[in-house]
């Protein structure tokens, strides 16, 4: 069933001789929405009575998932998607929802009006006597972000729906339509600092804890002064200063628009790019973050969070590496566990998870989350601290981990929950997360993402890796999931949205896994790819096997000269910086 639209009309009601509340702008808009909506269909209730829903904002990526969880659960969903979310984005929604039968009752678009969307949103739940033939509301059990989009978005909503409820409803009107707890929000005055990453580092820096040095701007001028305080003596004394930074948008999501520079030449050249172009969320970029290259290994402490109660739900450790002249390129991640492993008390040799863990938790409280998920990158730098680094803050997204929910099965397995399964409990029992460790639970399984690259672009003719599933070739190889079909134009890998695919790990025995990963990313055959002017199409076309002809134009323009050039910058970027 397709989603419906946002609402369709009620049939006529009777005239009702009834006290006429005061009407103010959000009283119109919840008016409009309550008369142009659908009424909830006979399905939303058992045996006469409400049935609870949740509202997702941006259900997307990650977020589809939590909504299909949900919905497993018999709950009934309303999607908020906000506004200007392209439809690209919109259409990222995992295969298995699609399969799954993944349908929203309503769907709210915000146009920029907070309590106009809110007004709508507590026209589903609202129980008026002005409308007496309108069967029993849903109940709203709980509001909840899907994708690091929608993270302002939810945090105004809760803002403003709390407002409401504290205010009792309408006046002289319906009766109370959102309970207080099912808006289980974060510190309202610091919501921007969940969401721009230059306020993040303050914020961290401002709380005592190790923070990267930064700098935010869009007057060039500002910059080369920075990068002087960046600098690092030569290990040769003949050679000058080395100098390493790393080049972002304020606000955006995984290795989106994210540069690595070594002079200021390339600096000025990632500045400018940076500032001519959007996001990944369509959003302009209006200034530049720069921030000192942190060196050592990259890790994400998944976590969730209950009125200001915290506990990890995963602990992984990122690999990115340069490719196509990309400077971090997603090639996996592996669910972590120090060697020697211990169990979840403290200490028992997990001493670095703890590290992660406690400084993890300590940002949470400096941005102010205090419930919901979170997905915090961090950097063990070397050299610095105590065990070999210590931990600093690369960023925290107030959302769930991302990469599609492809998580979900490889902590299921591997630890029992996952960081949804969890949230879902909460909204059922606000204890479930002291019945929980800090830490998870030492490994039953070793588990991995492998998220597959492409290295040549062209009409993609056949891809080889899901016959390999379940096969002795590779024995930890659980699932594929592949986001390019034969007959389309496979792209270059440069980030998150150019990756063909995945695949998920899992074997009790971390070589085999291991192995498993490393030949994945060694193979050069998983796609038959056809490039332009092959396969007899005219020129500037590409034949497919099955006779179909496309141009893939732009993706394949110029591409051919960038991948000499850029496969011998990666190999030396790569000798010259290791594993950031």
């Amino acid at each position: 069933m397709a989603p419906l639209g946002p609402f369709d009309p009620l049939p006529e009601r009777g005239h009702q001789q009834h006290h006429q509340p005061q009407v103010t702008a959000a009283h119109v808009a919840e008016e409009e929405a309550l008369t142009s909506s659908r009424p909830i269909t006979t399905t939303a209730h058992k045996n006469g009575r409400a049935q609870g829903a949740l509202v997702i904002v941006d259900p997307i990526s990650s977020g589809a998932i939590l909504a299909l969880l949900g919905q497993k659960r018999d709950y009934r969903l309303i999607a908020v998607y906000s506004e200007g979310l392209e439809a690209e984005l919109k259409a990222l929604v995992p295969a298995e929802c699609n399969k799954a039968g993944l349908h929203f009752d309503h769907v709210v678009e915000h146009t920029g009006n907070i309590p106009a969307t809110a007004a709508k949103i507590r026209a589903l739940f609202s129980s008026s006597p002005s409308y007496p033939s309108l069967p029993p509301p849903l109940v709203l059990k709980s509001l909840l972000v899907g994708c690091e989009s929608g993270v302002a978005l939810y945090d105004a909503l809760i803002e403003e729906l709390l407002l409401s409820s504290r205010d009792g409803g309408w006046e002289g009107g319906s009766t109370p339509s959102i309970p207080a707890a099912a808006l289980k929000g974060n510190v309202p005055s610091l919501s921007l600092a969940r969401r721009n990453k230059y306020l993040m580092g303050e914020a961290i820096r401002s709380a005592g804890l190790r923070a990267v040095k930064q700098i935010q701007t869009s007057d060039w001028t500002d910059i080369p002064p920075f990068l002087d305080t960046c600098r690092k003596p030569s290990l040769h004394p003949s050679l000058p200063p080395s100098l390493k930074v790393v080049l972002k948008p304020l606000s955006s999501a995984g290795s989106d628009g994210v540069f690595f520079a070594s002079s200021e030449q390339e600096v000025r050249e990632a500045f400018d790019t940076i500032l001519s172009s959007k996001n990944v969320f369509g959003e302009k970029n209006t200034s530049v973050l720069v921030q000192e290259y942190l060196r050592g290994t990259e890790f994400v402490v998944d976590s969730i969070s209950h009125e200001g109660v915290h506990r990890v739900t995963a602990l992984w450790r990122y690999d990115k590496r340069p490719l196509n002249g990309a400077a971090f390129v997603y090639y996996g991640l592996r669910l972590f566990e120090s060697e020697g492993g211990g169990e979840g008390g403290r200490g028992g040799g997990r001493e670095v998870e703890w590290a992660l863990a406690r400084y993890a938790h300590r940002c949470l409280d400096a941005l102010g989350i205090k419930n919901g998920f979170s997905h915090a990158e961090v950097m063990w730098v070397e050299g610095e601290g105590g065990m070999g680094g210590e931990p600093c803050l690369v960023e925290v997204g107030a959302r769930p981990h991302g990469g599609e929910g492809t998580f979900v099965s490889l902590t299921e397995a591997a630890i029992g929950y996952n960081q949804l399964s969890v949230a879902l409990d909460l909204i059922e029992d606000p204890h479930a997360l002291t019945l929980l460790p800090i830490l998870p639970p030492r490994l039953k399984a070793h588990a991995a993402e492998v998220c597959l690259v492409s290295r040549q672009a062209g009409r993609l003719v056949r891809h080889f890796l899901e016959e390999r599933v379940n096969t002795d070739v590779l024995p930890s190889l659980k699932s594929v999931a592949l986001h390019v079909n034969v007959g389309d134009c496979l792209k270059k890998t440069v980030d998150m949205l150019s990756s063909p695919g995945s695949a998920i790990l899992c074997h009790p025995d971390p070589t085999v896994l291991e192995e498993d990963y490393e030949m994945l990313h060694a193979m050069d055959n998983l796609f038959l790819v056809e490039k332009e002017g092959e396969g007899g199409g005219e020129e500037g076309t590409t034949t497919t096997e099955e006779g179909g002809s496309s141009d893939c134009g732009a993706s394949l323009e110029g591409e051919e000269e960038e991948e000499e050039e850029g496969e011998e910058e990666e190999a030396v970027q790569a000798l010259k910086d290791g594993e950031r």
